[in-house]
């Protein structure tokens, strides 16, 4: 076998693996945040993910055609496209940075305004997450499956730690557990 050949049925069992234990750690991860927030706080969270799919919408274009470069071993292809990624995320950034005042108090939600600022590092995270998972995709799918587990594995207990842990409010505790969890998978993508 080739040392660069894809084992399909391997990777594809990685992946629906992870996928499937994906279900059950986002039910509990979702059952933590219901039990530990008020009705309104509960929609404040629902709110933040609708507001930063906005801002996240452009993070799949360029992943999309960077991937079939690297599937082609063209030169430099996933250099470019994680970069490419990484200016678009600083841009939809700073055009959300000055839009947050206006959005939550239109939202009126101004006194949630800690966790509106908390996602723009997310912003950055599931752009280059797009980008890292594209390239790896071409090369080693079986790896997206293992940086999922990573993920939702950190998100469960940093979860269960800052939601229930008395530290922070449940909401910013929820927010800071998703972004250190995507950290830690684009951390564990950058290792490969």
């Amino acid at each position: 076998m080739d040392k660069n050949e894809i084992r399909v049925q391997y990777s594809g069992f990685i992946i629906f693996a992870a996928r499937i234990i994906s279900v059950a750690t986002g039910l509990a991860f979702q059952y933590m945040i219901a039990r530990a927030t008020s009705r309104a706080e509960y929609g404040v969270w629902f709110n933040v993910n609708d507001v930063l799919a906005y801002f996240t919408i452009l993070a799949g274009i360029m992943p999309f055609w960077a991937m079939r470069f690297v599937a082609r071993n063209e030169r430099d292809a996933a250099k470019t496209g994680v970069l490419a990624n990484f200016a678009i995320s600083i841009a939809a950034t700073l055009i959300y940075l000055p839009l947050l005042p206006l959005i939550t108090s239109a939202l009126g939600v101004r006194e949630y305004i800690s966790i509106y600022l908390i996602i723009t590092a997310q912003i950055i995270e599931l752009h280059l997450l797009n980008a890292f998972e594209a390239n790896l995709r071409a090369k080693k799918p079986q790896t997206l499956g293992y940086g999922l587990i990573i993920e939702e594995a950190i998100k469960v207990l940093l979860g269960s730690l800052l939601i229930f842990g008395r530290i922070l409010s449940p909401l910013e505790g929820a927010v800071i557990s998703l972004t250190l969890a995507i950290a830690a998978q684009i951390i564990y993508y950058l290792n490969l």
